[in-house]
């Protein structure tokens, strides 16, 4: 006879994360870590790691993505191992938000249970995002493939004139601008496409 081999089984647990505030693009570097609790060798070529940040601490499919983590994985039953990512902290509302650790997004291990695959940190992250003065420019540093948020207000029925100067020639900047929510460039790119359908239009609000 032919038996399958008993599957492990991974858990993620202690997520924290430094600093615990901070603006859109700036560096925030996550660690978490992972269990073998099963009674099989937990191996795979590319493990892969999702990070997130949630205004609730439950995770859906709306939550704003942090950064993605793949490396190999070969972890004995007992065994524990960590994970650490560093990346910007991505474009969302003013806010308190959790990070939630996802592994083995892409299944490439068998396991006996899959839903205790994600940890939510107990600690919080506490985003803002600067506000313009009108009439007053604000000198800031991008860097590249980062991102710079900033909130304005202006009198309501007021034409709004946005100006972005670089002092690189040969620099590429993109500038987005949103009412009431974060300008993100996926939005945008979901706002092209939709007004490409001929019963869809998108909306910014």
């Amino acid at each position: 006879t032919v038996a399958q081999a008993p599957p492990a089984d991974l858990t993620v647990s202690g997520v924290v994360f430094t600093p615990t505030g901070g603006l859109p693009g700036d560096a925030l570097t996550a660690q978490w870590t992972l269990s073998n609790a099963g009674i099989l060798t937990a191996s795979a070529s590319s493990l892969c790691n999702l990070l997130y940040l949630s205004d609730d601490a439950v995770w859906d499919v709306g939550d704003a993505l942090i950064g993605e983590s793949c490396a190999a994985l070969n972890l004995a039953m007992g065994s524990v191992t960590t994970r650490t990512l560093t990346q910007p902290i991505p474009s969302v509302a003013p806010g308190s938000y959790r990070l939630i650790a996802r592994t083995d997004t892409r299944f490439a291990i068998t396991e006996t249970n899959e839903g205790n695959n994600a940890a939510i940190s107990a600690a919080s992250l506490t985003i803002d995002i600067p506000e313009l003065t009108l009439g007053i420019s604000r000198p800031r540093q991008l860097s590249a493939r980062n991102v710079l948020d900033f909130r304005v207000t202006a009198p309501a029925g007021a034409a709004l004139e946005i100006t972005l100067n670089s002092a690189s020639a040969l620099g590429s900047n993109e500038l987005y601008a949103r009412l009431g929510a974060p300008a993100t460039r996926s939005f945008w790119l979901l706002a092209a496409s939709l007004k490409a359908l001929p019963s869809a239009s998108p909306s910014a609000s």
